[in-house]
């Protein structure tokens, strides 16, 4: 099964309009971090975590999503209706996905995480 933890550095990096130069300094090397964010190799527990520290983000969160190409947005999106469900603006959730009821939709989620 193919790590795409690459894909969601590359993605929260570009967010933040930080290069690669920029992020990899005393962590890797340029050529380490673009393999990583390639998903051409896969980051040692200690650059996951400086990086994290860098980024000012649980990189950790993300691996359970990281065998998703789209992993980034399917966390975010899953955060989202956790944090709409949590403040119980059940109407809002409604809005936003006006055929299904909440916990349709974070069943569907977490089906398509499995």
């Amino acid at each position: 099964m193919k790590n795409y933890i690459g894909t969601i550095i590359k993605k929260i990096r570009t967010n933040q309009s930080i290069t690669q130069k920029q992020l990899s300094k005393d962590i890797c090397t340029d050529r380490q971090l673009s393999r990583i964010e390639n998903n051409e190799s896969c980051p040692s527990a200690y650059i996951l975590q400086e990086l994290s520290y860098r980024l000012n983000n649980n990189l950790s969160e993300y691996i359970k999503y990281s065998d998703c190409p789209s992993g980034y947005e399917v966390k975010n999106e899953i955060d989202h209706l956790m944090s709409l469900f949590n403040q119980l603006k059940h109407t809002k959730i409604k809005n936003i996905y006006p055929n299904l009821t909440i916990l349709t939709t974070l069943f569907l989620l977490m089906q398509y995480l499995k």
